[in-house]
């Protein structure tokens, strides 16, 4: 029997555009959104949604980017919710949203996010300005953010005001605490990221569908030029892609009311987040994620003290059940012991009637004159 409150994803849609007219971010969404309806065999869910969600677009910030996309889906949700930038953006909205169907009653809700940096791109080169808004005086309901700078000052006096330019000072750090050479560790890097590539080429949805070998991305040239040490070009992901992705959560109630076939169902049984030091510099160590290592620890420690803690529920139950069987058995002697004195008594009384039979008897002889 599944709880009605179960959180269940039951559509997902993505888009890709390299050709043909480019959309603006909201109509990419739209068109992932309705592709998430088909997917789910019940596109008029889109037409229930009682929490409209968006990660955060840096080629069109907006204020109340899920009001706007509600619209033109034709729902009224009851709120709207935007994460801040950031790649946790689209976890984090997973994670509060599927909360909110288990606990708070939410029962079909949409989470949406799309860049379309490659036509912005373009029309920056051209020194024009994209034909969608770029702003709006709407607030979203809620916002997932705690609204603080990625870099601190320190930081960014330094250069280190983007992941390209400090994700490279973490890489060295991983390095360091290898014991490997620069050498070595770019060949381990290619030979990773060489997986990923193999992984993107069979994606008709992935950018880039080149498969790349480790000798390629390890090697400079004039396609993959050095950015950030020990990272070249290729070892970057890329921000300038034109892509949407939608997700339809439900309830498991209301997936079930709409007539989505179970088949379709996917389970998120969990989410995480975890949350270090805010600005690099200022964590100890670089190499190792410590707010991890702590719920690590922390984990074990849930584990070790669960286990104590069968462990003496199950001594308890061990001490109960034989206190149960020492109970049993001492009612069980006092009865029989109760049976013995009783038989015992009754005995006695039989006898002693007995023996007031034989005295009537023998005294009715001793006066009988005829027995005489």
């Amino acid at each position: 029997m599944i709880d009605p409150r179960t959180p269940v994803l039951v559509g997902v849609g993505q888009l890709t555009v390299r050709d043909g007219e480019p959309l603006e971010p909201l109509g990419l969404m739209e068109a992932a959104a309705r592709a998430a309806g088909q997917d789910a065999g019940t596109p008029a869910l889109l037409e229930k949604l009682q929490s409209v969600a968006v990660v955060d677009a840096i080629s069109q910030p907006l204020g109340d980017p899920g009001a706007l996309l509600a619209e033109r889906l034709g729902s009224q949700p009851a709120e709207t919710v935007r994460s801040g930038l950031g790649g946790n953006g689209p976890q984090a909205l997973v994670n509060d949203l599927c909360t909110r169907i288990a606990r708070d009653g939410l029962d079909v809700a949409l989470i949406a996010g799309a860049e379309a940096m490659a036509t912005l791109t373009r029309l920056m080169k051209r020194g024009e300005q994209p034909p969608w808004p770029q702003s709006d005086e709407r607030l979203a309901s809620r916002v997932i953010d705690d609204g603080r700078d990625g870099s601190s000052d320190a930081e960014n006096a330094a250069g280190l005001i983007a992941p390209i330019f400090l994700y490279p000072v973490f890489e060295h750090a991983l390095r360091g605490a290898a014991g490997r050479t620069r050498e070595e560790h770019l060949r381990a890097i290619s030979e990773l990221w060489a997986h990923f590539s193999g992984v993107a080429a069979g994606n008709p949805h992935a950018w880039s569908r080149e498969a790349r070998t480790a000798d390629e991305l390890a090697t400079a040239s004039d396609g993959n030029r050095r950015v950030s040490d020990p990272y070249l070009k290729l070892h970057n992901s890329h921000i300038g892609v034109d892509q949407g992705a939608a997700l339809l959560l439900c309830s498991a109630e209301a997936a079930d009311a709409a007539g989505v076939p179970r088949e379709q169902w996917v389970f998120p049984w969990a989410g995480a987040q975890a949350h270090d030091h805010w600005f690099a510099t200022e964590r100890d160590e670089l190499q190792n994620e410590l707010g991890a290592k702590d719920r690590e620890e922390q984990i074990e420690r849930d584990r070790q003290q669960a286990e104590q803690s069968a462990d003496a529920k199950a001594r308890r139950q061990e001490t109960a059940a034989e206190a149960e069987k020492r109970a049993r058995e001492t009612a069980a002697k006092t009865q029989e012991q109760q049976a013995d004195k009783q038989r015992t008594a009754e005995e006695a009384e039989a006898a002693r009637i007995e023996t007031e039979a034989r005295r009537a008897e023998a005294r009715a002889n001793a006066l009988d004159p005829e027995e005489a």
